[in-house]
C-alpha cells in the first residue's frame, strides 16, 4: 500500500509539470516559433491562412467575408507564423492575435465609426476604354460603389487613415490599391483592369467587337493562347484539335509543312472552297494561293496538277502567324456569323486574337522547345515479314487463285514465273525462295527517321499610360520523319498603341514571316513503306541499289502491268524533290474615338503583300521521266532508233511556280452600346 502512494504521488507530479510545460514546449517547437517555407501568388488570404495552417499545425479563426478580395503574395523560407503574417498583412486594415493554445485569430479592422469622407475615382481597361459596372469595395468595410458608363465611381473612405480599396469585374483580373493615412486628396489615381484569359469564355471575339458571352446569340467557342499546345511539328490548326466543339481538322498527308483540312460546319459546298474564313486582329486573311486544279474538275477532266504539289507545302493564310503571339481563338459557328461576314461566313469564322503590348516595365522574355520524336516501325503496324508473305504468295499459287492487279514479276510469284519458264531450276528456286524468306527489309527503317523540331521566341514589351509597345521574333526549325521532308520559318512581329487623348487610341502593327519548305515529288513515302513486300530486297548484296519492273495502272483495261521501267524507291526519292518559299509582310493602322459615352467610331486600314516561289523536278534517272522516255534510263546511246524516237531522249522534268499577290482594306465602323 505504501508503495502505491509512492507511485500515486508520481503520476500527480508528471501531470502537474506537463500542464506547466506544455506551453513552454509548444512554444519552442510547434508554437510560433516553428519555422516553415510558403510560396504564395496571387492567392486569396483565406487559401493562405489554410496553408499556413497545414503546416505549422496552428488553427486559424476568421471571416471569409472580411477576407474576401485580399491577395496573398510573397515566397517564405524558413520563417514563424509571424514572420509571414506581419508581411502577407501589411497595409491592409486586418490584425490577428496568436494565443497560447495556438489558435491564431484574425480580425477586419472596423473604421465606419471613425470620420469618413468622399473621394472621386476612375477605372479603364488596358486600351484606355472605360469599364463600365466595376464594383468597387473599401476594404473590410461594408462601403461599395460600382462605376458609371464613363468608369467613374465616388467612394467614403476614412479621413486620416490608411485604407484599400479593391476593384472587381467579371471577365477582368481583380485589383487591390493601397492609399497610407497621408493621403488627403479628392480624386484618386486611375485605375488599369487587364483581362483575365481564365474567364475568356464569358467574352466572345468577333472581329468586329469584343462583348459578353451572355449578349450572343449565335453558337461560339474559345480558347486562350495559353491552352494552346504547340510543339514545333504540330501547327495552329492541329493544336485546335479536341478544344474546340465542332471544329474537325484532317491531316491530308504526313509530311511537315502540308496544310491541313480545317472544318467548322462540316462540309457545306459540294463545288469551291470549304474553309473557314480566317480573322486575325479584325482582318480577314487570304490565303497565298487559293485555288487548285481540283476546282475546276465539275467542268472537264482536270486532275491534280504539277502546280499542286507546290500549292500544298505553302501553307493557308494563317501560315505566317508565330503561334507564341496567339492570345485567344473564338469559333463563330452558326448562320448569325454571316450577319458580320456575309456570305464568306457560311463554312464558319476563326478569329484570332494576337498578344496586345501592355503596360509596365519593360520586359525582355525568351522562350525555347526541343522535341524528339519516335519513327514509325513496321513492328507496330503489324505488318507481315518476309516469310509471312511468301507463305500467303505460295497459298495464293497452290490453290490456283489468280488477279489481274498483281505484280508476277518480282517476289515469289516472279520466281515461280521463271521457273514455270524454265530459266530457274527447281534447286535455284527454292535457294531463291529461302533467300526472300529472310530478306525482311525494314522499309520504315530506309525511309523515315526520327523527327526532331526546335523553336525560339524572344519578346520584349511594356510602356506607360499613354504608349506602349511589343516586340517579338521566331525561329522554328522542324525535320519531318520522312527523309527528304524539312521545314524552317523566320517570323517576326512589333505593335504600337498609342493614347493621343483619353478618347483617341491608334494601334499599329506590322509583321512577317519567311518559311522554307523541302518536300517530295512523285514519291508517297508512307505509302510504300506499308504497300510493299518486305520480302522484296532495296539493296543488292553489294550495297548496290536493287531495280525491278514496276508495274503501272491501265484504265483501258482496268488492270495493272508490268510497265519494264526499273523502279527504286530510294533512288527516286534521292532524284526528285520540291522547295517552296513563302515571303509575307502585313500591316495594320486601327484608330478608335470614343464620340461619346455610348457611340465609338472605328476606322482600320490593313494590307500585306505576299511572294510563293516553288518548284518541283524529276530528273532523267527516274522511272516517272522513264515512263515518259519510253526507255529505262541508258538504255539507248545518241545514235540508237530508241533514242531519237523518244519524246524526252535527255534530261527530266522542271516545274517552276513563282506569284506575288497584294491586298488592301479600309473598314470604317461605328457601334453604338448602352446598357
Amino acid at each position: 500500500m505504501k508503495r502505491l502512494g509512492y507511485v500515486k504521488k508520481a503520476c500527480l507530479l508528471l501531470i502537474f509539470l506537463q500542464v506547466i510545460l506544455s506551453p513552454i514546449l509548444a512554444d519552442g517547437n510547434t508554437g510560433s516559433n516553428k519555422v516553415i517555407s510558403l510560396n504564395f501568388k496571387a492567392e486569396s488570404l483565406s487559401d493562405a491562412f489554410k496553408k499556413i495552417e497545414k503546416a505549422s499545425g496552428f488553427r486559424f479563426i476568421f471571416n471569409y467575408e472580411d477576407m474576401a478580395g485580399y491577395k496573398a503574395n510573397g515566397n517564405f523560407a524558413k520563417k514563424n507564423v509571424q514572420e509571414i503574417l506581419n508581411v502577407l498583412l501589411q497595409g491592409k486594415p486586418i490584425r490577428y492575435e496568436i494565443n497560447t493554445n495556438g489558435i491564431v485569430v484574425i480580425t477586419a479592422i472596423r473604421s465606419t465609426k471613425g470620420k469618413m469622407r468622399m473621394v472621386t475615382g476612375r477605372v479603364t481597361d488596358i486600351d484606355r476604354i472605360p469599364v463600365a459596372g466595376v464594383n468597387v469595395q473599401l476594404a473590410g468595410e461594408p462601403v461599395r460603389s460600382i462605376t458609371d458608363e464613363d468608369g467613374n465611381y465616388s467612394i467614403q473612405i476614412p479621413e486620416n487613415s490608411a485604407f484599400t480599396l479593391l476593384y472587381s469585374f467579371m471577365g477582368m483580373k481583380g485589383k487591390e490599391q493601397y492609399y497610407n493615412s497621408s493621403f488627403s486628396g479628392l480624386f484618386l489615381n486611375p485605375v488599369v483592369l487587364s483581362e483575365d484569359s481564365r474567364t475568356l469564355n464569358e467574352v466572345v471575339v468577333t472581329g468586329y467587337q469584343t462583348i459578353d458571352k451572355t449578349r450572343i446569340a449565335g453558337a461560339v467557342s474559345s480558347v486562350s493562347g495559353k491552352d494552346l499546345y504547340i510543339n514545333g511539328v504540330n501547327t495552329i490548326e492541329q493544336s485546335l484539335q479536341g478544344l474546340l466543339p465542332g471544329v474537325v481538322i484532317t491531316n491530308t498527308s504526313g509530311l511537315t509543312g502540308v496544310r491541313q483540312e480545317t472544318r467548322v460546319r462540316g462540309t457545306s459546298s459540294l463545288m469551291g472552297s470549304k474553309e473557314p474564313i480566317w480573322v486575325v486582329d479584325d482582318v480577314i486573311q487570304e490565303d497565298p494561293l487559293p485555288f487548285n486544279s481540283q476546282t475546276f474538275n465539275s467542268i472537264g477532266e482536270i486532275n491534280n496538277d504539277n502546280f499542286d504539289f507546290i500549292r500544298n507545302y505553302v501553307g493557308n493564310s494563317i501560315s505566317w502567324l508565330n503561334p507564341n503571339n496567339i492570345e485567344s481563338i473564338t469559333v463563330l459557328k452558326d448562320a448569325s456569323a454571316t450577319a458580320i461576314y456575309g456570305v464568306r461566313a457560311a463554312n464558319g469564322v476563326i478569329v484570332i486574337k494576337t498578344k496586345r503590348p501592355k503596360e509596365g516595365t519593360p520586359s525582355v522574355s525568351y522562350s525555347t522547345s526541343f522535341s524528339v520524336g519516335e519513327r514509325v516501325t513496321s513492328d507496330r503496324l503489324n505488318m507481315m515479314n518476309s516469310k509471312d508473305r511468301i507463305d500467303v504468295s505460295r497459298e495464293i499459287f497452290d490453290r490456283g487463285l489468280v488477279a489481274n492487279w498483281t505484280n508476277n514479276t518480282i517476289g515469289f510469284a516472279g520466281l515461280m514465273t521463271q521457273y514455270l519458264n524454265k530459266t530457274l531450276t527447281y534447286d535455284e528456286l527454292n535457294a531463291q525462295i529461302a533467300k526472300l524468306e529472310t530478306t525482311n527489309t525494314d522499309w520504315f527503317k530506309i525511309l523515315f527517321r526520327n523527327p526532331v523540331s526546335q523553336s525560339h521566341s524572344i519578346s520584349i514589351g511594356g510602356g506607360n499610360q499613354s504608349t506602349r509597345f511589343t516586340a517579338s521574333l521566331g525561329y522554328n526549325s522542324n525535320q519531318g520523319t520522312a527523309i527528304g521532308n524539312k521545314l524552317s520559318g523566320i517570323s517576326g512581329q512589333m505593335g504600337v498603341d498609342i493614347a493621343i487623348t483619353p478618347k483617341l487610341r491608334v494601334n499599329l502593327n506590322l509583321s512577317g514571316n519567311q518559311t522554307i519548305t523541302d518536300g517530295f515529288y512523285q514519291v508517297d513515302p508512307y505509302s510504300y513503306a506499308s504497300n510493299t513486300t518486305r520480302a522484296l530486297p532495296a539493296y543488292k548484296d553489294n550495297g548496290d541499289l536493287y531495280f525491278y519492273s514496276k508495274q503501272s495502272y491501265t484504265s483501258n483495261l482496268d488492270q495493272y502491268i508490268s510497265t519494264g521501267y526499273l523502279y527504286n524507291i530510294v533512288n527516286e526519292r534521292d532524284h526528285t524533290g520540291s522547295e517552296n518559299k513563302l515571303l509575307s509582310l502585313k500591316g495594320s493602322v486601327n484608330v478608335n474615338y470614343s464620340l461619346t459615352k455610348n457611340i465609338r467610331l472605328q476606322t482600320l486600314f490593313s494590307g500585306g503583300s505576299s511572294a510563293t516561289t516553288g518548284y518541283s523536278y524529276a530528273t532523267e534517272q527516274t522511272e516517272y521521266i522513264a515512263k515518259i522516255r519510253g526507255y529505262n534510263y541508258g538504255a539507248y546511246t545518241a545514235v540508237e532508233d530508241g533514242y531519237k524516237k523518244s519524246t524526252l531522249p535527255r534530261g527530266g522534268e522542271y516545274n517552276s511556280l513563282s506569284t506575288t499577290s497584294s491586298n488592301w482594306s479600309w473598314r470604317n465602323t461605328v457601334s453604338f452600346d448602352k446598357i
